[in-house]
């Protein structure tokens, strides 16, 4: 696999993501996504002077996250032209699923993080939230696209159930979060 997403220059990584090649995808695009809009309120943190460590390792998640994505597909991919089933292809079913879903939780809890910021901002960093907020909601309803591609054809009902939980729970508990 090439040398990280986190080391490429944005242009060589949107030409990538741009192109024929079957990997990064959409799921690397969520963790993008994410990343954004981490570092958004960890700009909004620094300037309020909160801490942004918290917010620090989650965006260092979600970059690795691209990565882990990108990886997982392409293995995946790889079997399916091999023509692998069984316990191998299920195996990396999951593990296709797991990024995204961690991008999922990622999301939801730097939107969490963000709410702390809503009474210390002031009204010229409220739109650097807000915008941060509608960049965690796209990066979570899209990582969530992509845990779905996977979780439909894994046959353990019980991962999948316990997966779909996670995530349900997570948009309801981001669904009675305050808007900005």
């Amino acid at each position: 696999m090439q040398n990280s997403f986190r080391a490429k220059k944005l242009a060589d990584f949107l030409d990538l993501l741009g192109s024929k090649a079957v990997s990064p995808g959409g799921g690397t695009a969520a963790a993008l996504t994410a990343a954004t809009g981490i570092a958004l309120i960890e700009m909004v943190s620094a300037i309020n002077g909160s801490g942004t460590a918290p917010l620090k390792v989650l965006r260092r998640r979600m970059e690795s996250l691209m990565d882990e994505d990108a990886k997982y597909f392409l293995k995946l991919s790889a079997l399916y032209k091999k023509k692998v089933k069984g316990s191998a292809l299920q195996e990396a079913l999951k593990k296709c699923a797991q990024a995204p879903m961690l991008v999922c939780e990622g999301s939801f809890r730097s939107a969490r993080l963000a709410q702390a910021e809503r009474s210390r901002t002031g009204r010229w960093l409220k739109s650097d939230l807000v915008e941060a907020s509608i960049l965690l909601e796209a990066a979570f309803q899209s990582a969530k696209l992509n845990v779905e591609a996977n979780l439909r054809f894994i046959d353990d009902r019980k991962y999948v159930e316990g997966i779909r939980g996670k995530i349900m729970d997570w948009e309801k508990k981001w669904s009675k979060l305050p808007t900005f």
